[in-house]
């Protein structure tokens, strides 16, 4: 209903989907095919990666149509090209990651905290332990976390956060 109503308004529609010939491309009439194959689980890991990276591949070129220049250009698909190797890393972690698991067994909610990007992984990363583990999780914007969210932090309840070191890690810190 969303497409066709934008559609309807003489709005452009570009869909993202993983399944060729899905309602959604149909609808759509352009896009980007993901081809990441089925998911197995309901949680949509391989669709949310190839999602974003999709997006991210889109902004690039759509800067370079502006003003990103072609280095910063260059750097950003690097960076993608990086995350096989990555991704690599992570999985090699599994010991580690289970140890931490452990830890949150224990627990019944869980806060999930980020802020711009960070915040929608935090919130990726709230749902993702919802659908699995069917604890609570909720996540909240850093920005925000002061006007109401802190009270709700206490010893019982486990807090994730996402926080890259990039240009507003020290703003996260001050948090």
């Amino acid at each position: 209903a969303a497409v066709q109503e934008v559609k309807r308004k003489g709005g452009r529609v570009l869909g993202i989907v993983n399944v060729v010939g899905s309602t959604i491309a149909r609808e759509c009439g352009r896009g980007v095919y993901l081809h990441a194959g089925p998911e197995i689980a309901v949680v949509a890991t391989k669709t949310f990666t190839c999602t974003v990276v999709a997006f991210a591949l889109l902004a690039i070129h759509l800067g370079r149509l502006r003003d990103l220049s072609a280095a910063q250009g260059a750097r950003l698909l690097g960076a993608l090209q990086q995350l096989p190797d990555q991704i690599s890393a992570i999985l090699n972690q599994e010991a580690r990651i289970a140890s931490l698991a452990q830890n949150f067994a224990k627990y019944q909610n869980a806060y999930f905290v980020g802020r711009a990007a960070s915040y929608a992984i935090a919130m990726e990363g709230a749902l993702k332990l919802k659908e699995v583990s069917y604890l609570h999780a909720e996540a909240y914007p850093a920005s925000e976390l002061k006007h109401g969210p802190l009270a709700l932090i206490d010893p019982e309840t486990p807090t994730v956060i996402v926080m890259p070191r990039d240009d507003l890690f020290s703003k996260n810190i001050s948090t």
